[in-house]
């Protein structure tokens, strides 16, 4: 899978103002927000202007689209603990999750053609949790009946 990622402008402008805790470097940051990873369906498109919040692409996720199958819930799965790093020889800060993986049991999944890290904790409803990026994976990808999809671990890098 050749993955290309795309930040949310939203992401972008909520960073600059404190919205977002990846974690902490230092002290007095404040708890880690939970972030999540869901998979969209094939004809979605993002767009980092207008895509802002969960609640824009929830229509899109593959909760949402019709015959899939278990082993995927609504809203995604947690990318659990964050690992923040700064890098002081690119003057970068690193954000890296673990690797995200769906098993499908009872039929065929997909095709999925990316998936969207949002931040869970921005808010109490779909149209205020803040979405990050989309990871497009290049192709569509069908995971078959008793297989597993996975999202290898990944780095976020705020430059």
């Amino acid at each position: 899978m050749a993955l290309t990622t795309t930040y949310a402008n939203k992401y972008k402008e909520a960073l600059v103002n404190g919205l977002i805790n990846f974690g902490s470097i230092g002290v007095g940051q404040g708890s880690p927000h939970t972030f999540k990873m869901i998979l969209m369906n094939n004809s979605f498109s993002f767009n980092e202007d207008t895509h802002q919040y969960y609640g824009d692409v929830i229509n899109n996720e593959m909760a949402n689209t019709v015959g899939y199958s278990s082993g995927y819930t609504a809203g995604g799965q947690s990318l659990g603990t964050l690992t923040v790093s700064r890098n002081d020889t690119d003057n970068s800060i690193s954000v890296t999750f673990n690797a995200i993986s769906w098993n499908f049991v009872g039929g065929d999944f997909g095709p999925t053609l990316g998936a969207i890290i949002y931040d869970d904790s921005t808010g109490g409803t779909n149209n205020s949790k803040i979405l990050i990026c989309y990871i497009h994976f290049g192709t569509g990808q069908t995971t078959y009946d008793g297989g597993y999809l996975t999202v290898s671990k990944g780095t976020l890098k705020v430059v």
